[in-house]
């Protein structure tokens, strides 16, 4: 049963995970037991970030919250006499985005659109935000002048901790 924006879970922490020549990655412990507590199904959707070269996931709880967001978004506009611009909107939020299954080990495939449109291809990067997880090809990150110092560190370290216990 999904739950409401009261009762969620929140996102929190990093990870990391290898990519394989097939798009197969394992999606972090941390942000499994949060799917399940939000959702109870085994499965994320994947969406290309609004402003970085990055994807998010969440769980489905979160679909319809962000539906309910946009909603608020668009009385919010109409009552302030905005322009609210609701079918791209609407395309942007639930177009481009993949519901995607994953084991009981956290493996799944991401769609090749996707990681092509944030250039993983190796290794991937996860930093939770709350409410999603993004997932970032290292290097990509690491370009990023929008984002921060301390997180390009953490992404470093974590990168540099593979085998290591």
């Amino acid at each position: 049963m999904d739950v409401g924006v009261d009762q969620r879970e929140l996102y929190q922490g990093y990870g990391r995970s290898g990519i394989d020549a097939k798009g197969r990655l394992t999606i972090p412990a941390t942000f499994r037991s949060t799917i399940d507590a939000n959702s109870k199904e085994p499965s994320v959707t994947i969406a290309l970030h609004e402003k970085s070269k990055c994807l998010i996931a969440y769980d489905q709880a979160w679909a319809h919250l962000l539906r309910e967001e946009l909603r608020e978004d668009e009385r919010a506009a109409r009552a302030s006499g905005e322009n609210f611009d609701r079918d791209n909107r609407k395309r942007r939020a639930f177009g481009p985005v993949e519901k995607i299954p994953f084991d009981e080990s956290g493996r799944c495939i991401i769609p090749a659109f996707h990681t092509q449109k944030a250039n993983l291809t190796d290794l991937a990067f996860f930093y939770a935000n709350g409410d999603t997880i993004e997932i970032w090809d290292p290097e990509t990150l690491y370009a990023s002048e929008e984002i921060d110092e301390d997180m390009k560190d953490l992404c470093r370290w974590t990168m540099s901790q593979k085998g290591r216990k």
